[in-house]
């Protein structure tokens, strides 16, 4: 999750990229998956949601280094903690900036799991430690409505900026 550079790529790109991918997550969670019921789609609304997620903070990252208030960062961790310090400016709570690691861990798991399988409405995925992570299509629709609280705060924490 790199602070985007301010080359050809400015912090309301960055919010309608997460916008458009929340909008994608969203319609494969509440049409396309009832229809189809493929575990693919699951995993593809996993990673629209990590995309969300970055996009967010990514934006809001990019827009306080735009106006000098924080250093560029290219560390991935370093940009997540610097993010949570200042998570109280962007007025979000500590829900949902739980809501955005849980997010962001869920794709690392799904991405290093070294086996999956479906269990019902579940998708299920072991590590190499043998550690067992379940999702659920529930679950991420409580995901995409957090996400959308968080968007809605980022745009208008952006959109407050432009005013000042």
């Amino acid at each position: 999750m790199e602070v985007q550079e301010g080359l050809g790529v400015s912090a309301n790109t960055l919010i309608d990229r997460a916008d458009l991918s929340l909008r994608t997550a969203d319609h494969m969670a509440y049409v396309i998956y009832p229809l189809l019921k493929d575990v693919k789609l699951i995993k593809k609304v996993i990673e629209d949601l990590r995309s969300t997620a970055t996009n967010v903070i990514n934006s809001l990252l990019l827009n306080e280094y735009n106006h000098k208030r924080i250093p560029y960062l290219r560390d991935r961790a370093q940009n997540l903690e610097l993010f949570k310090k200042n998570f109280s400016r962007f007025g979000f709570t500590q829900e949902e900036i739980k809501i955005l690691i849980i997010i962001l861990d869920l794709v690392k798991k799904e991405r290093e799991g070294s086996f999956e399988f479906i269990r019902g409405d579940k998708l299920v995925i072991m590590s190499n430690g043998m550690r067992v992570d379940t999702i659920t299509l529930d679950q991420l629709k409580i995901y995409l409505t957090s996400l959308k609280i968080i968007i809605q705060k980022a745009k208008n924490y952006l959109k407050k900026e432009v005013i000042l």
